[in-house]
Formats: structure tokens, C-alpha cells, sequence
């Protein structure tokens, strides 16, 4: 035990010298010693007591004598300081930008900035690892009517890994930045703060793991800076906490995986601080009893609560979502008396539970929900299938009576073969099914229903030459039904694609495909449904130092329900819903013909929903950006770096642009 006990007591002086961070002379009196190269990390470490070693090392020569326990104390006896080069990196950049924006006019801002960083290591790189930076910002801001700022920031960052490959590993973070260090223009100067941790453990002998993180991203705009240029005359702010919480374990035939978050914002508003919260748990489980059997289990509890400042006073949403099911499949195996490699068969069963409840405005509400059902999926023969299926429902509100049902539903399926007509493939299948049932509450009574469709289609593909190709596809699909309580209706569905695709290795590439469908409903109920989508993506090599590529996907859907009420849903039917999202990019890496000069040359255009911080997305940007158009000319020599670029952008529904030129050197080993 004597090996043990005295690794343990050299790792508690080292520890004890941290804590201390007194420098022990070494021996013949010099002080603390530099060991490694240039190149080396930085050590701090405690060099163990003569005769111990760290598994996986070579043994230590015999250590010289070290001072007395009265010089040294009896507690840092053969301990002494080592210090190894720092590894640093940094950069000195100086920027010159002039900008503008609607209704803000325009200004001028010069800035330098200054930023060093290094790493190291504490004791040996397994136990602790550091790594730090801190930065400078010098800015002036001149407006044109005359007004000008000067403002001085400091940004740095912070890190520490304990364990890092362990099966404990903790790594903790604090970055403090500045937008106008970054190099990038965003219409409005801010300052983000950004810390957290995250901790992660696996024992010992266990498949398990454990994780919780924590993330905080605040982002403040920089009243005094952007005052000068007219984006924003009233200082916000903006912060975003999650934390979240993982484990996952497998078993011999079994696995669950649990994750439980909580999301906070808070926000400035013009009215007031805006606050909203997201919370969800959920749990997955898989097993497997047999070969033949597996179920799939989930559980999640979702919330989501918005308190938001009005003219009035506050206005609270909220949102509240409880849901456990379970999904089971059996299929015979080959060897089981029910298995047929002609004939296969499989059941699944289903059960879900659902509590779905509101508090809008004051005004609360929640419904439940329960659903059982047993399918039964057999292949009668190679090209017809049978399909039956039971299930069991009941509804209920916050305020009524409940409502129950049992239905059952036989049906068969036909597809088949692909039929060559020419050049032609035709496609066909068709359904017929039956359902009955029986509901007890509010609406009670019996009901049945046949439905019956039939689908078909034609396509082929056209061969342009060796790099190219052309191909069609056409669709039709009528569907009927019948009910107790509803005439014979049903609806008519229309579709056709066409695409384009060339390739000619890593020249070129091009696809070009354009989609459409129309739904048609028969009777006096049903929704008519269209949908237009357009996708084009090119990717041009122009020549060995140029080349271009872009995208574009464009949709268009428009629908129609008589059942809906305008008034009742508080608008007008509207016509053609449209959506896209484009980006075309120019890349030319020797401009006029000047070695190492590399123009770029950015388009970027949607109306997609992004990811807001209001949603608790830390990553999310403060502004949304629209509409984007960048040209950069830029130039390294050696760890000298210059790029001159200008900026037309839609930031949150307002046009501005920027003229920037930035000067970057860097220094140090990366």
C-alpha cells in the first residue's frame, strides 16, 4: 500500500503548491526551471517526489537533494515548480468602415483592436487544461451632422478542462467579444457574454452516461457607439439561458434515453422587458423481449410560457403539452410457426395519451385525449395486401362532456408491377377499405364508411447525351368515400415532375427539377390543395482559379376550406402562400491576375423562419437578415492579412450597406 499512498501524497502537494502559488526554489538554488522548446505548451506542474512515476512514463533519474523540511515545510518536501514556454497566438487588426441605413443616416467608424491568447496545462495534460485570451478595442465613431464617439472595450476569453479524457470530463468557458473585432458587419455594434459548463460522466463498467450543460448568452447593444451612425438610439438587451440535462443507458436488450431542458429569455422590448420560457423532458425506450418483438416507448412533457408588455398592461401565453405513447411490432422470423417467406405478415399496436392545455389571455382550456389500436398488415398474395385494424378513442374538454368511440376498418391494397409501355413506365395501385363506428357521449350513435382509391402514373427518362439526362413523371389519384353521415364525395389529384440533371465530373453540375400538384375535392366537403415547388442548384468550374455556384428553391401552396369560418379565424381566405431561399456565390482566387488576391462575391436572399432567441436558441442572431449581397477583394502576405468589402443588406425590414477595409496581423505559434 506504500505505492498508493505515496502518489496520492505527492498529488496533494502539488495541489497544495497551486493553491499556495509560491515558487520553490529548485535545487542549487536557481529558480523554477523552463523545460521544452519553443514549441512546447505551457507547463505548470508539480514534479513528483523522487521515486514516484506516472503510469505510461519513463522513470525519473534519481532526483538531486531538495532543501530541508525547514526550508521548504514539511508538506511541500521534494516538490518544486516547472515552467515551460508559453504557446501564444494573437493579432493586431485596424478597421475602417463607412456605412448607413434607412431613416439612420450615415457615419464613419474607425477601430483597432488588439488580442492575445495561450494555452497551457496544469501538472500533465490528462489532469487540467487552460487556455485564455484577452483583447482591446479602440473605437471612433463621426456621424455626418457632425457628432462623433470614442469608446474603449475589452474582450477576453477563459477556459478550463479537468479530465478532459476521463470518464469524467468538466470543461468550463467565459468569451467576452465585441462585433466590431469580429470583422464582420451586422448593422448594429454589440457585445456578447458567453459562459457555461458542461460536465459529462460515465461509470465505471456501465454503458451509462450522464451529462448536464449549462449556456448563457447575453448580447448588448452598444448605445454609444451605434448612436454616432443612427442604428439604435436606446441601448437592449438580450439573454438566453439553457439548461440541459442527458442520460443514456443500454441493456442487453434494452435502451432508454433521457433529456430535460430549460430555456429562459429576456429581452428588451419598447414597451417593457419581454420574458418567455421553454421547457421540455423526455424519456425514449426501446426493447426488445424477443427477436421477433420490439416496442417503442416515449414520454415528453412540453411548456412553453411567453409574458410579453402591451400598451395595457402584460400579456401571458402560455402552452402545455403531456404526451405518452408506445408503438409494437411483431414479425415472424424465419423458424416461427406464423413465419411465410411468400406470405409475410406483421401486427403493430399503438396506445397514446395526450394532455394539450392553453392559458391565452387569461382564458384557460385543456383537452385530453386517449387512443388505443391493434393493425394487422398480411401479404394475400405478391401484389395484393390485407390491412385491418381496430381502435379505441375518447376525447374530452376542460368544459363538456367526454366522448368515446370504437372503430374497425378491413381494407386491401393492390400494386402492381411496373408496366413497360415503350419508353414509358406505367405505374398503378388501388385501395378499398371499410370502417364502422360506434360512438357513446355527446355525439353518439353508429357510423360506417367505405372509401376506394386508385392511382397511376407514367415517367420516363430521357438520355441528352453522355453528361446529361431528362426525366418526366406524371400522376393521377381519385379517391372516393361514403358515410352515414356525408354523400358520396371524395377528391382528384393531379401531379407532374419534371427534372434536369447534368454532371461532368468535378466540372460541372447542374439539376434543375420543377414539381406540381393539385388536389380537387368531390362533393360539398373537402379542402382544395395546390402546391408549385421549383428547386435549381450549379456548381461552374469557369477555369483552374475560378469558379460560381448557386441555389434556389422557390414554393408556392394555396388552400381552400369551405368548412373555415374567416371570421371565426380572424382573416380573409388568402390566395398563394410563397416561400424561398436562394444563395449564389463567385470565387475567383487570383484576381487581375495578382497571386494570392481572392475576390468573393455573395448573393443570399429568403423568407424562411429562422431560429429566434425568443425560442431559446443561444445561437440565434440578434437581427434577422433578409437579403444580403457581399463583395470581398482579399490578400495574405505571410501572417499579414488585408481584405477591402462592401455590403448591401435587409436587416429586420431596413436597407443598409457598408464599406469596409480591414488590416489583420497575426503573431505567435497557432
Amino acid at each position: 500500500m506504500r505505492g498508493p499512498r505515496l502518489g496520492q501524497a505527492c498529488v496533494a502537494r502539488a495541489l497544495a503548491l497551486l493553491a499556495l502559488g509560491t515558487a520553490v526554489p529548485a535545487p542549487g538554488g536557481s529558480r523554477a526551471a523552463l523545460v521544452g522548446g519553443d514549441d512546447a505548451p505551457l507547463l505548470l506542474a508539480a514534479a513528483t517526489a523522487p521515486g514516484v512515476t506516472i503510469a505510461g512514463s519513463e522513470p525519473a533519474p534519481p532526483a538531486p537533494a531538495v532543501a530541508t523540511d525547514e526550508e521548504q515545510g514539511g508538506l511541500l518536501r521534494g516538490i518544486r515548480w516547472e515552467l515551460a514556454p508559453i504557446r501564444y497566438w494573437g493579432q493586431i487588426a485596424i478597421d475602417y468602415r463607412t456605412s448607413g441605413s434607412d431613416g439612420g443616416g450615415q457615419g464613419s467608424q474607425q477601430t483597432v483592436s488588439v488580442s492575445i491568447n495561450g494555452a497551457s496545462y496544469i501538472w500533465q495534460p490528462w489532469f487540467a487544461q487552460l487556455r485564455g485570451g484577452l483583447g482591446l478595442v479602440l473605437a471612433r465613431s463621426e456621424a455626418t451632422d457632425g457628432g462623433g464617439t470614442r469608446n474603449l472595450g475589452l474582450t477576453g476569453s477563459l477556459g478550463l478542462s479537468l479530465l478532459p479524457i476521463s470518464r469524467f470530463p468538466s470543461n468550463f468557458y467565459l468569451d467576452v467579444s465585441d462585433s466590431r473585432a469580429d470583422g464582420e458587419f451586422t448593422g448594429v455594434d454589440y457585445r456578447t457574454v458567453r459562459f457555461g459548463f458542461d460536465q459529462s460522466y460515465t461509470p465505471p463498467d456501465s454503458s451509462a452516461r450522464y451529462r448536464l450543460a449549462f449556456d448563457q448568452s447575453t448580447i448588448r447593444v452598444d448605445d454609444a457607439a451605434t448612436g454616432a451612425r443612427g442604428a439604435s438610439s436606446m441601448a437592449s438587451s438580450d439573454t438566453v439561458r439553457t439548461l440541459r440535462a442527458t442520460y443514456s443507458r443500454s441493456f442487453e436488450r434494452q435502451s432508454i434515453d433521457a433529456e430535460a431542458s430549460i430555456s429562459t429569455n429576456g429581452r428588451d422590448d419598447p414597451l417593457g422587458r419581454a420574458r418567455s420560457q421553454s421547457d421540455l423532458v423526455t424519456v425514449r425506450h426501446s426493447y426488445q423481449p424477443a427477436d421477433a418483438l420490439s416496442i417503442e416507448s416515449l414520454a415528453s412533457l412540453t411548456r412553453f410560457d411567453n409574458d410579453l408588455p402591451t400598451r395595457s398592461g402584460r400579456q401571458n401565453l402560455g402552452l402545455r403539452t403531456l404526451q405518452l405513447s408506445s408503438f409494437a411490432t411483431w414479425r415472424p422470423l424465419p423458424g416461427d410457426a406464423w413465419h411465410s417467406a411468400d406470405h409475410p405478415l406483421y401486427l403493430t399496436a399503438n396506445v397514446r395519451a395526450m394532455v394539450l392545455s392553453s392559458d391565452n389571455l387569461g382564458t384557460q382550456s385543456e383537452t385530453r385525449s386517449l387512443f388505443a389500436g391493434i393493425g394487422l398488415n398480411y401479404q394475400l398474395l405478391r401484389t395484393v395486401r390485407l390491412i385491418a385494424n381496430t381502435s379505441l378513442a375518447r376525447f374530452s374538454a376542460h368544459s363538456g362532456p367526454s366522448t368515446s368511440s370504437l372503430t374497425q376498418s378491413f381494407g386491401l391494397s393492390y400494386a402492381g408491377d411496373p408496366i413497360a409501355l415503350g419508353r414509358f413506365v406505367y405505374t398503378h395501385s388501388a385501395s378499398v377499405s371499410a370502417s364502422l363506428a360506434k360512438t357513446t357521449g355527446a355525439d353518439a350513435g353508429s357510423r360506417h364508411g367505405t372509401n376506394a382509391s386508385l392511382n397511376h402514373g407514367l415517367s420516363r427518362t430521357w438520355a441528352l447525351g453522355p453528361a446529361s439526362s431528362f426525366a418526366l413523371s406524371l400522376g393521377q389519384g381519385l379517391s372516393l368515400g361514403h358515410g352515414t353521415q356525408r354523400s358520396l364525395g371524395g377528391g382528384l389529384t393531379h401531379s407532374v415532375a419534371a427534372s434536369w440533371t447534368r454532371s461532368t465530373g468535378g466540372a460541372s453540375r447542374s439539376l434543375a427539377r420543377v414539381s406540381a400538384t393539385d388536389s380537387r375535392a368531390l362533393g360539398a366537403q373537402g379542402v382544395d390543395y395546390q402546391m408549385v415547388n421549383v428547386q435549381v442548384s450549379q456548381q461552374q468550374s469557369l477555369s483552374r482559379v475560378s469558379y460560381w455556384s448557386g441555389n434556389l428553391t422557390w414554393q408556392g401552396t394555396r388552400r381552400r376550406d369551405p368548412e373555415e369560418d374567416p371570421e371565426l379565424l380572424g382573416f380573409a381566405p388568402r390566395g398563394w402562400t410563397t416561400s424561398y431561399g436562394a444563395d449564389l456565390s463567385y470565387v475567383h482566387q487570383r484576381a487581375f491576375g495578382v497571386q494570392g488576391l481572392r475576390y468573393t462575391a455573395l448573393l443570399n436572399a429568403n423568407s424562411f423562419d429562422v431560429d429566434r432567441r425568443d425560442q431559446g436558441f443561444v445561437d440565434a442572431p440578434l437581427s434577422n437578415t433578409t437579403l444580403a449581397f457581399d463583395q470581398r477583394l482579399e490578400y495574405r502576405i505571410g501572417r499579414l492579412d488585408i481584405r477591402l468589402s462592401a455590403r448591401w443588406a435587409r436587416v429586420d425590414g431596413k436597407d443598409s450597406w457598408v464599406v469596409f477595409l480591414r488590416i489583420v496581423r497575426a503573431f505567435g505559434r497557432f
